[in-house]
């Protein structure tokens, strides 16, 4: 009797298990897409505006950031890996950086000039915020190597600077 109410209650700790994962996944997931969601509709809002409320150049910015956007949204689920791990896109980007070169030259046209209007500027500043917690969520152990990083750089300086205390002790010692 008492091995079968063992065998139930692990049972039932792996599927409560299982559903507070999922469930876990599913709040990241809807904490990262939120932000996206956002821009989209101030970004629906500028595009939808009635003529004359914003220029050729801001309402042609704001359709390519809001396709931007949309294909982020519509792209996630299926290559948030891909799309937001930082190490992944580093790769990506070196070994196709012509053509990183050029898109990124299309996007600082597309956004030139259009600093004038707060409501596309901030749309822009959302989306490149949006998209750093994107990938702090996504790629695994970045905070981690960020730090470790950090803390090589700082350690590295402390050497650095001990080595040249040696050096001018032992230069004012010669003399």
């Amino acid at each position: 009797m008492i091995p079968l109410l063992y065998t139930a209650v692990f049972i039932a700790a792996l599927f409560a298990l299982f559903a507070w994962m999922s469930v876990s996944r599913q709040e990241r997931h809807d904490r990262i897409l939120l932000p996206f969601e956002q821009i989209r509709h101030e970004l629906l809002d500028v595009t939808l505006a009635p003529r004359g409320d914003f220029s050729r150049r801001e309402d042609a910015a704001a359709r390519f950031l809001l396709t931007t956007v949309n294909g982020v949204i519509r792209n996630y689920h299926p290559h948030k890996s891909v799309l937001f791990d930082i190490r992944k896109v580093r790769r990506m980007i070196e070994s196709d950086l012509q053509r990183y070169r050029e898109t990124q030259k299309m996007v600082r046209e597309k956004m030139e000039g259009v600093s004038d209007n707060p409501k596309i500027r901030k749309a822009y500043v959302d989306f490149v915020r949006a998209t750093t917690d994107a990938f702090m969520a996504n790629t695994p152990f970045i905070r981690t190597e960020i730090i470790f990083r950090w803390l090589w750089r700082d350690l590295a300086e402390q050497v650095k600077a001990v080595l040249r205390e040696n050096e001018n002790a032992i230069g004012a010692a010669g003399s």
